[in-house]
């Protein structure tokens, strides 16, 4: 296994773990962009 596969083994399984936390991050943030634009 190279280095880049153990990469992507493991991206893959953190964001599986913290899928449902990196969505509420990221939709809180675009919504944030979004009103720092809109302001």
């Amino acid at each position: 296994m190279s280095a880049g596969d153990k990469l992507a083994v493991a991206t893959y399984v953190i964001a599986g773990l913290g899928q449902d936390v990196v969505d509420e991050k990221w939709t809180n943030d675009e919504r944030s962009l979004r009103d720092d634009e809109e302001a």
